[in-house]
């Protein structure tokens, strides 16, 4: 009889392997398709947080908290939101500007911008700084 101790350690691989793919896959749709719109986010060396849309007369408005937590100055000329629908599409890309261009220690600064794009059916932004 044969020894099925190879076999039986290939079949373990093999199942975790499908086990982590099936993991990564679930965790990558989740980020993709769950709503952040509101969630605190790192970006760079700073923290967005509460962020929201507002409607008035047709135009949409994000609204954020950009804060710096570091104990030093630090630089940003603003922000860059993409905004994407439930099925990953990019809706439209807004720009919101730091007046000044720097923040101080644990100094925060309400950051928005509007636009005519209907932002109700937003699922996801993607914040960056605006170089």
């Amino acid at each position: 009889m044969a020894n099925k101790k190879p076999i039986g350690i290939a079949i373990l691989v093999l199942l975790f392997i499908i086990g982590a793919t099936t993991l990564a896959l679930i965790l990558r749709y989740r980020l993709l398709h769950e709503n952040n719109l509101a969630k605190t986010q790192v970006v760079g060396k700073f923290t967005v947080s509460g962020g929201q849309i507002t409607e008035k007369d047709g135009f949409y408005t994000y609204t954020v908290i950009l804060k710096n937590p570091s104990k030093r100055t630090l630089n940003v000329d603003g922000l860059v939101f993409t905004f994407y629908d439930k099925d990953n599409k990019r809706m439209t890309m807004l720009y919101g500007y730091v007046e000044g261009g720097h923040l101080k220690s644990n100094e925060s600064v309400v950051v928005m911008s509007s636009t005519d794009t209907d932002l109700t059916n937003a699922n996801r932004v993607k914040i960056d700084l605006k170089k």
